[in-house]
């Protein structure tokens, strides 16, 4: 489970691989927060909402990280599913600036997870623009622009 930076939404994940957001007032019980989030499979190992935005990010027994937009609590998306690698992360955490994203089950793992850093990086090794198909293959729900000059 995991607290929002300013502590007024809570995460929380079961053994199914079910997200809910909770509502978080002082002297009142914790309130649900729209509809259950779904998509990761396995158990839900870890948690950390992103010190920049808001998004979470959660670590599942499936060997996959998976990154939520919750800008609109009560309409979260998820925007990106990260590859663990074979690895179930049970650590996760944000750098200061929110630009990466750490993950630590039996090894520790970095992902840049600012979309210009991304971008620009891809960009340099590729040496090839990104195709449309290619982009939504990866960020599905972001309306596609080349991101290579």
């Amino acid at each position: 489970m995991a607290f929002s930076h300013d502590g007024n939404l809570l995460a929380t994940g079961n053994a199914s691989g079910t997200i809910r957001l909770w509502q978080v007032m002082p002297g009142t019980p914790p309130t649900p927060v729209g509809a259950p989030l779904t998509g990761p499979d396995g158990r839900i190992f870890a948690m950390v909402f992103d010190p920049r935005d808001g998004s979470l990010a959660v670590g599942t027994g499936a060997e996959q990280i998976w990154l939520w937009d919750i800008a609109e609590p009560t309409r979260p998306r998820a925007h990106v599913k990260l590859d663990g690698s074979g690895k179930s992360y049970t650590e996760l955490a944000f750098s200061e600036d929110g630009s990466m994203l750490a993950g630590a089950g039996g090894d520790v793992r970095l992902w840049e997870v600012d979309p210009a850093r991304v971008a620009a990086r891809i960009c340099r090794e590729s040496g090839d623009v990104i195709t449309e198909t290619e982009w939504h293959k990866h960020v599905a729900d972001v309306p596609y622009r080349s991101p290579c000059p």
